[in-house]
């Protein structure tokens, strides 16, 4: 029987692990250093099913055509595994004339990776999508295909299902060494003994470089970035009905201002370069924080 193991139990390695279920003839591994799955970066984000139509399929044809892909995908499995999600639409904000000069890029991005529905909407029809929308805000490019979930739940269902189908979830077990014998893996060495392993599927996340370390592969390394957020109580408002940002800079997509499917506003991340030793740093701060109010405050009437 051919043996899998699949470094961490994210939203990659656990979608990985529930397709692998599907599957005679092979046993799959799922491994976990934390005490549940989806404690890395899947708990902490913004929870958006992304059109696509920003990817620029260009430089990473794999990216967009993945993006595009995976946003039809999560309508299906969303259904399969009961999966809090809703689609209420993206709009990528507009303040001045370079804003909507940008838009032409993401528009003929939009068409090569097969994104529906992308269009230019001006302050009236703004206004009608978002009542809530900052009225110095002049237009922005609509995409109606974008969604939201809880990015936990969505873990959660995929590691129940790939677990009810015979994948083996091992939690608090952590990757020491990766075991090979003349040129063959044989399996991974961890802090609970020794798992046997055909192949090893690296979605370690912000460790996949010291993941691939362990079997010579260090030509690339991971640069840790942070974002920090506001989650506001059920009560707080204004509630968007939309998914709102402002128009990509080349470092970030910018601060998004939402209504989480838990019903609750949600404004962030700010973008905050870390030295790679800092990778589990989860603090937060008032710079950051304070950046990420004066943001959102762009983007809404109050």
């Amino acid at each position: 029987m051919l043996k899998i193991a699949i470094i961490g139990a994210g939203i990659v390695g656990s979608s990985i692990a529930r397709v692998l279920s599907k599957y005679e003839g092979l046993q799959a591994h799922l491994i976990e250093k934390e005490v549940d799955v989806g404690w890395g970066t899947s708990k902490s984000n913004t929870g958006i099913i992304h059109p696509g139509h920003e990817e620029n399929p260009e430089k990473h044809p794999l990216r967009a055509r993945l993006c595009s892909e995976g946003n039809r995908l999560w309508h299906l499995w969303a259904e399969e595994l009961d999966i809090p999600v809703k689609w209420p639409g993206e709009l990528m904000v507009a303040f001045d004339e370079e804003d909507f000069k940008e838009f032409q890029k993401y528009m003929e991005w939009s068409e090569k990776n097969g994104v529906p529905g992308i269009k230019i909407v001006y302050k009236d029809e703004l206004n009608d999508l978002e009542s809530n929308i900052s009225p110095n805000a002049q237009g922005a490019l609509w995409a109606p295909t974008a969604g939201q979930m809880s990015p936990w739940e969505a873990v959660i269902g995929l590691v129940e299902n790939a677990v009810d189908n015979g994948v083996i979830l091992h939690l608090e077990t952590e990757v020491k060494g990766v075991r090979v014998r003349e040129g063959e893996v044989k399996g991974l060495e961890t802090n609970k003994g020794f798992i046997e392993a055909n192949i090893i599927i690296n979605a370690s996340g912000l460790f996949a470089d010291k993941i691939s370390c362990m079997v010579g592969i260090d030509y690339f390394t991971i640069h840790p970035r942070k974002g920090e957020y506001y989650l506001f109580d059920e009560s707080a408002f204004p509630k968007v009905t939309r998914i709102l940002h402002p128009t990509p800079t080349p470092i970030s997509k910018g601060v998004y201002v939402i209504t989480t499917v838990e019903n609750s506003l949600m404004i962030g991340p700010s973008a905050q370069d870390l030295q790679r030793e800092m990778k589990e740093d989860r603090s937060t701060t008032h710079e950051g924080l304070s950046f990420v109010w004066n943001e959102a405050k762009k983007l809404v009437k109050e």
